[in-house]
């Protein structure tokens, strides 16, 4: 019983020394594996198989039996447009005789993005071992030179004022060694440290 208060304590104190944190990460996905992505990273709580408890929640692996691999591989089709437009002398004398407006499309993708997840769960044994190796994000653009989009002109001194073709690729991969340990019937505890690699 002094247990459950002592971790009530500790999350009180948790909570209320918290301080809000703004960011944006719109290039890491909602989730690993088709199971995961299907359930938009409800994985957390309710593990549906190997690769959403070892990316969610590490103590999930206590509930794999015997050995058990999870490979998935998905496809990410991006679609992404940009548009720019420059007013006719805009620039002075370096500016386009013309206005200039023009929309083009990303012709990036599709990307694909792997997961892979073991799990060691032996029989009557207080602990479970595992590893993943997970695309978890990653973005792409591919554009091509254009005459009309001011942006993707060729250029200078060929004859534009843009950069002409443009193209971008990140990707972001996770590796986890995982183990867990029985506590009780009813309390795991796991332990994942993540490492990150990016390519960009």
């Amino acid at each position: 019983m002094k247990r459950i208060w002592y971790f009530a304590a500790a999350t009180l104190l948790f909570l209320f020394t918290a301080a809000p944190v703004w960011s944006q990460s719109g290039h890491v996905m909602n989730g690993v594996g088709p199971v995961d992505q299907a359930m938009s990273g409800a994985g957390m709580a309710a593990p549906g198989n190997v690769l959403s408890a070892l990316h969610w929640n590490p103590a999930g692996i206590m509930s794999a039996q015997g050995q058990q691999l999870d490979v998935s591989l998905q496809l990410l089709m991006p679609t992404a447009s940009m548009t720019s437009a420059v007013d006719a002398g805009a620039f002075g004398a370096m500016g386009p005789g013309q206005s200039l407006r023009g929309t083009s499309d990303s012709g990036a993708g599709p990307f694909p993005i792997p997961s892979l997840g073991y799990v060691f769960n032996p029989t009557g044994r207080p602990w479970a071992a595992g590893i993943s190796f997970f695309g978890v994000g990653g973005f792409g653009v591919d554009y091509d030179t254009s005459p009309t989009n001011p942006i993707l002109t060729p250029q200078m001194p060929d004859g534009g004022m843009g950069f002409g073709d443009m193209f971008s690729e990140f990707a972001l991969m996770q590796v986890s060694p995982t183990v867990a340990f029985e506590v009780s019937d009813r309390v795991h505890v796991g332990v994942a440290p993540v490492l990150n690699m990016a390519s960009l």
